[in-house]
């Protein structure tokens, strides 16, 4: 059917085979249900360079098994729009899908989205994916640009071609995936819900300041100027962390990096951390070109295996509990790291490549544990403590106490005290034997408080 001039669809219109075409407007008016079912072996199509209307109060019921098209045309929806069916629907050409302010576009079924060149969904209405089965995915191979609300109920919603927002993501039930091309969140983005979202693959551009529920990083790249916040519980298993932007860890909030995957922090990204971070596995973490590890004040960052972190030309900065708590061997932390907070070394061998700076808090090494430190240990301020061994040498301008409180520390290097540092010695006196006159009695000297680590 060619539509040479616009019509107003009238009552109980089902298309069910073939193709609509032309460069005419199909109008569906309020209290019409429009049913575009696919029943037979050619499947249905809207096609032509013209537009089809629903409008406010009118239905356009999408399904069928066999394959559906919109090719070349625009769908203007300002009422409501429902896929009810898996079959393959596919939006190809420059075909563009609106779904205007107020309208409702629900994916109700498992839909199987045919891939796409130029076409585009634009969503200023509602988008509700929901899953029978509770765990189906649709993907959408067309990019999304979001000015309003999408809502994932339950399964998930596969972005493979990207999205460009300033509006709403409620993951209600369900996730929301980043699988491919470039997924943009503008400044006025949020993202609610109990779901996850997911970065799979390409990238996650941050230019707003974005809270994130959960968040699961397995590929991808995140870039951009803003900062990324996980307010709920996060993991990173692969992928990069780039550009001029800051990923958060908010206080109360666990970030799992582990597996054995390389993982990057790279072009002077900053990782705030003010929750905990839990480092496992064998993967790399790789800090490169600028990047900056801030442990801030109050925030645990727990080395938990026998993991590199490489590159070059980045810092580590700790102001709360930094630690290697687990693992016999070397974790190595190739960088610059300035301490203000407290440093633990409960377990193996932390090696710091780029020496150690320490202006205030604590550094404790514990017994059986080895600090290693060949670029050296400059004390500016704070404490030097424990029972283990440090590797390296030690310059003192603050106050060193061996043992934790009682005990042997062992400096396998150079030690140098400059006039602001303190060395504190228990050192066990020798009993009276009869030539010698009994000593006289002094109090001993209060016992130092151990210091301690989480």
């Amino acid at each position: 059917m060619t539509l040479n001039a616009d019509v107003t669809a009238p009552a109980n219109v089902v298309l069910r085979n073939g193709v609509l075409d032309g460069a005419a407007t199909l109008t569906i008016p309020s209290g019409v249900t429009f049913n575009w079912i696919a029943g037979g072996a050619g499947g249905a199509s809207m096609t032509g360079t013209g537009t089809t209307v629903v409008k406010s109060g009118a239905a356009l019921i999408i399904g069928g098994a066999n394959g559906k098209s919109l090719s070349n045309r625009t769908l203007n929806n300002s009422g409501t729009v429902n896929f009810v069916d898996k079959g393959v629907f596919t939006v190809d050409g420059n075909a563009k899908f609106n779904n205007l302010a107020g309208a409702t576009f629900n994916l109700q079924n498992d839909v199987d989205f045919g891939t796409s060149t130029t076409a585009a969904v634009n969503n200023a209405g509602t988008l509700t994916k929901s899953s029978p089965s509770g765990t189906g995915n649709t993907t959408l191979p067309v990019p999304l640009n979001n000015t309003g609300l999408v809502r994932v109920n339950s399964g998930s919603l596969t972005l493979s071609r990207g999205a460009t927002s300033i509006g709403t993501f409620n993951l209600v039930g369900g996730d929301l995936i980043s699988a491919g091309s470039t997924t943009t969140f503008n400044a006025g983005t949020t993202v609610t819900g109990s779901g996850i979202l997911r970065l799979t693959g390409g990238t996650l551009l941050v230019n707003g300041n974005v809270s994130l529920p959960k968040y699961v990083q397995s590929g991808g790249t995140v870039d951009g100027p803003g900062t990324l916040t996980f307010a709920g519980s996060a993991a990173w298993t692969g992928g990069d962390l780039v550009g001029p932007g800051t990923t958060a860890v908010a206080a109360g909030t666990t970030l799992s990096i582990f597996r054995s995957s390389e993982k990057s922090l790279v072009s002077s990204h900053v990782l705030n951390n003010f929750g905990t971070v839990t480092l496992t596995g064998t993967g790399p973490l790789g800090l490169n070109i600028g990047a900056v590890l801030a442990n801030r004040a109050g925030a645990l960052f727990d080395i938990q295996s026998d993991v590199l972190l490489g590159g070059a030309g980045a810092r580590v900065v700790n102001e709360g509990t930094f630690q290697k708590s687990a693992g016999v061997g070397t974790s190595l932390v190739n960088h610059a790291f300035a301490n203000s907070g407290t440093l633990c070394v409960k377990a193996g061998t932390l090696s710091l490549g780029g020496g150690l700076t320490q202006t205030a808090g604590t550094t404790l090494v514990a017994a059986g544990a080895t600090l290693d430190a060949r670029s050296g240990v400059v004390l500016l301020g704070g404490v030097l403590t424990g029972t283990g061994l440090v590797h390296g040498d030690v310059t003192n301008g603050a106050t060193l106490n061996p043992g934790s409180p009682l005990g042997t520390l062992t400096v396998d290097g150079k030690y140098t005290q400059t006039a602001a540092g303190v060395l504190n010695l228990e050192v066990g006196g020798t009993a009276s034997t009869p030539c010698s006159p009994p000593r006289p009695t002094r109090s001993p000297p209060p016992r130092r408080t151990p210091a301690r680590c989480n």
